[in-house]
C-alpha cells in the first residue's frame, strides 16, 4: 500500500513539513529505512541518526525541523 505524506499527516492529525505529496510505500525502524519509507523519532536527541538515515519521511515531536527531510510533526509520534 502506497500513500501521500499529507494522507498520512491527515491520519495521525500531524502537519506536513516539506513535500506532502511525497509518496511512502512503506513504515520502518529508523536503521532500516529507505528512500521510500517512513519512520519516527521520539526524542531529539536521535536526530543526527535521522539526518544520516536513508528515510524519506519521518513523524518527529512538534518544533522538530530538519532541512533535508520531509516530516510529520506530531504531539507524540509514538
Amino acid at each position: 500500500m502506497t500513500a501521500t505524506l499529507g494522507q498520512l499527516a491527515q491520519l495521525v492529525n500531524g502537519t506536513v513539513v516539506g513535500d506532502a505529496n511525497a509518496v511512502i510505500q512503506a513504515a520502518r525502524p529508523l536503521q532500516e529505512a529507505q528512500s521510500g519509507d517512513i519512520t519516527f523519532l521520539e526524542k531529539v536527541d536521535k536526530l543526527p541518526a535521522l539526518s544520516a538515515s536513508q528515510a524519506g519521511a519521518a513523524v518527529v515531536p512538534l518544533g522538530v525541523l530538519l532541512q533535508d527531510r520531509n516530516l510529520i510533526q506530531v504531539a507524540d509520534p509514538l
